[in-house]
């Protein structure tokens, strides 16, 4: 299917103008220095990804399950829902929802 209105870009995503546009940001499968999920190690790190949602209003940002625990409520400010997904009993992910 060729939708002319999408088109991919390959650039800095925190060089990228989202105003106007849904943002979908996949931090789930990146690890900190140490191997262990540190939100704030990531590039680019948790508050930089919900702080794009949040200012362009609509998205998502997808995370590793353990990683809502370690972000304080205000740094959930604006979001809409939080979702855990689970497969046979197991967490396998989180995302947080921005928009209506």
């Amino acid at each position: 299917m060729h939708d002319p209105n999408l088109y991919p870009t390959c650039e800095d995503v925190t060089e990228f103008d989202s105003q106007g546009e849904a943002v979908f940001i996949d931090l789930m499968r990146r690890d900190g220095p140490d191997g262990v999920p540190d939100a704030e190690t990531y590039d680019p790190p948790l508050s930089w990804a919900l702080d794009r949602v949040r200012t362009t209003g609509y998205g998502w940002v997808r995370l590793a399950p353990g990683l809502p625990g370690q972000v304080p409520p205000t740094g959930l400010a604006g979001a809409d829902e939080v979702e855990w997904i689970s497969h046979e009993g197991r967490i396998q992910e989180a995302v947080v929802w921005f928009g209506p």
